[in-house]
């Protein structure tokens, strides 16, 4: 009949479009959740105590840090020969950088961790590598996705530079399934190491102390009560 004929049609077009859908939905979603996994401990020490931004003396050194990191990777990689596309990518990064060291000194402010060893580790490692899991988390369910149910069409010309990038990167169907397989333990791991650094020991200091009872309170009061 015409209708089964225009519904089937209509599915057809519907079909990838709510693909599509779905599938921008579990690439921000589990990316978001896997990042709120991590760094869950840190996120309800700020929410609880809602300290101001404090920055230390060695959150500058660890900036300085970073950004010397950009440097040799932009001039190992990219090279001064292309001198405008050197200085791009090394506005991105050292934005990027900076952006992301800023964020993480609040994050740690307002979660009340002063330790610098504690601060020096989740800002050269814990956040990074936090953002690192989250962005391969989102490659491995769009590949896994677009692969398995060829969602888009690709040339073949585009599909043979995909391969020849797979071989330079040496990475197989092997290679592919090992870092499926360690993403849930390196995250577990980085949720340790949150775990560690909230569990710093200044930061009890940073929250307001217990008063104690005047010794001669009581004293007073049954004098009080005593006729």
């Amino acid at each position: 009949m015409a209708w089964i004929e225009e519904l089937l049609r209509s599915i057809a077009t519907v079909g990838p479009l709510f693909a599509f859908l779905v599938l921008l939905v579990l690439a921000v979603g589990v990316p978001a959740a896997v990042g709120s996994a991590i760094l869950g401990p840190i996120n309800r020490a700020a929410g609880r105590l809602k300290a101001p931004t404090r920055f230390q003396l060695s959150d500058f050194l660890w900036l300085l840090v970073q950004v010397q990191f950009v440097l040799g990777y932009c001039v190992e990689f990219v090279g001064v020969r292309h001198l405008w596309f050197f200085v791009l990518m090394l506005s991105f990064l050292g934005l990027a950088v900076m952006g992301m060291w800023a964020g993480g000194v609040s994050f740690l402010s307002r979660a009340g961790v002063a330790h610098p060893p504690r601060r020096a580790v989740f800002l050269l490692f814990l956040l990074p590598l936090t953002l690192a899991v989250m962005m391969s988390t989102t490659i491995i369910l769009v590949v896994t996705v677009v692969t398995s149910t060829g969602l888009f069409e690709f040339s073949y010309d585009y599909r043979t530079q995909v391969e020849v990038g797979y071989q330079q990167l040496s990475l197989g169907p092997l290679g592919v399934l090992l870092g499926v397989l360690a993403l849930p333990i390196v995250g577990y791991g980085l949720r340790r190491v949150s775990l560690w650094v909230v569990r710093d020991p200044a930061l009890a200091s940073t929250l307001p102390p217990t008063p104690l009872p005047h010794p001669l309170a009581d004293v007073q009061l049954s004098q009080q009560v005593t006729p």
